[in-house]
């Protein structure tokens, strides 16, 4: 029996909440840790956050004298993560262990609210030449980090399986430079609309996570997601992600954007998805400055109450999942802090013409152009955007689990760091429902794991 778990609240830093079968827990992001609840441990937790070490003893012996106030508080505080600037250009190595390649600016579907303006970025229709390829993997593989004993590369587009011979040519040369030396996480976001078998077979033995675009049920799919000539992709898509599950392919996902006209059907959506066997669902909110599509304050209620409803169904399942509460709990679990490329310098990502950006969904925008990797134009440093979290994310509850997208930040607000209202609370939404899955799923193994009396 489930109860109604809506959250209890916050306080600055500080989430009281219950679970999915009444459990309440406090989760204190100074520290990303969750804590059974208590009052004494709420009152301890707001004390060290609101007041000096002397007052908060005065304020806690008053409240509590029986306790020993100087070893709660030392106990708590050790909990708590202190952070280090990475990204401090002085502490620069100048050594990356991600690449990611933007190999088409070619796309054959017209989805209506494409940041990318239809694969290009608003520039010419171009596909990366394997000898680019090559020099692009060289000069990255010469500043490889030389400690990492993982490395991630991720293919992307436009539509990257057009172009299917760059893809083959890298993997094969970064499986001959690197051998066994590290572990090469590769990735791939498609449409899945022209898929074949000799890809397929190529990704499962190269261990790809495959993330393919569908925005639900075919009528809204085709909606936002149409062939160039108008014709719905639907069924080209849906049957690459079977395919690619039937093959064994175990990291496949569906990356599934929420725009306004489908914000009522959402869990009906992901219902249907799972219905037909897609067992992974990741979602996201649109990213454009058209009104039509946006999603809306008024939408954020409808989504929290869906949002709600598949956690649950996934607490019944256990077959069924969506990806964003997998990577909270993943996060929670670790103590990891959620982090975006767009601020890491240990990411390089390349376009098809050797420029350089930090974000894929910044590709052509010249604030961020960074220079040319064959011009030998190319400094980490230029228009390199250090994170800075604002007043506003510093204080929030939810700031080490959330990455406030920079993309979208700037298109809203023209600043990378200042969080946009509705990207905020529909983050928020995923989060909160994300603790509550966790915990529950914790509780119901009887694992103590993160969760401290």
């Amino acid at each position: 029996m489930f109860t109604d778990s809506t959250d209890i609240g916050s306080t600055g830093t500080i989430f009281k909440f219950k679970d999915f079968k009444g459990n309440e827990y406090i989760y204190d992001s100074n520290s990303n840790f969750i804590f059974n609840y208590s009052d004494l441990l709420e009152d301890v937790l707001n004390s060290i956050e609101n007041y000096d070490q002397e007052n908060a003893r005065s304020f806690l012996r008053q409240k509590y004298p029986d306790f020993d106030i100087d070893d709660l508080i030392a106990k708590t505080k050790s909990y708590r993560i202190v952070e280090e600037d990475i990204h401090d250009p002085s502490i620069r190595n100048e050594e990356f262990n991600s690449l990611w390649l933007n190999i088409s600016h070619i796309c054959n579907l017209r989805c209506v609210y494409c940041y990318g303006v239809d694969g290009t970025y608003g520039t010419q229709k171009t596909l990366m030449k394997i000898e680019d390829a090559k020099n692009i993997i060289d000069f990255w593989y010469k500043r490889l980090e030389t400690r990492s004993k993982e490395v991630k590369v991720t293919f992307f587009g436009g539509e990257p399986t057009i172009n299917k011979e760059v893809i083959k040519y890298s993997v094969n040369y970064l499986n001959t430079l690197l051998g066994d030396k590290c572990l090469i996480k590769y990735r791939i976001t498609t449409n899945g609309t022209i898929m074949d078998q000799e890809l397929i077979n190529l990704f499962k033995k190269n261990n790809f996570s495959v993330t393919v675009s569908i925005d639900g049920d075919e009528k809204t799919h085709n909606r936002n997601r149409p062939f160039a000539d108008g014709n719905g992709s639907f069924h080209n898509a849906i049957n690459t992600i079977l395919s690619l599950q039937n093959v064994g392919i175990i990291n496949v996902a569906v990356r599934m954007t929420i725009v306004h006209d489908n914000v009522l059907n959402l869990e009906d959506n992901i219902q249907k998805l799972w219905d037909l066997g897609v067992k992974n669902v990741a979602i996201n909110m649109v990213s454009s400055l058209e009104k039509q599509f946006q999603i809306t304050c008024e939408d954020i209620a409808y989504l929290k109450e869906q949002v709600h409803n598949l956690a649950i169904k996934m607490i019944k399942s256990r077959e069924n999942n969506i990806y964003n509460f997998q990577l909270y709990g993943y996060l929670l679990h670790n103590r990891y802090t959620n982090n975006c490329e767009f601020f890491s310098d240990k990411n390089l990502l390349v376009e098809t013409n050797g420029n350089v950006y930090p974000c894929h969904r910044l590709v052509g925008n010249d604030k961020f152009y960074m220079g040319n990797i064959f011009w030998g134009t190319y400094s980490d440093e230029k228009n390199r955007v250090h994170r800075d979290r604002s007043e506003r994310c510093k204080n929030c509850w939810a700031n080490k689990l959330c990455t406030s997208c920079p993309q979208i930040n700037h298109l809203f607000n023209n600043q990378t760091d200042n969080p946009y209202n509705i990207y905020c609370d529909f983050n928020k939404i995923l989060i909160e429902e994300g603790l509550k899955l966790y915990t529950t799923i914790q509780h119901n193994k009887n694992e103590k794991g993160q969760i401290h009396d």
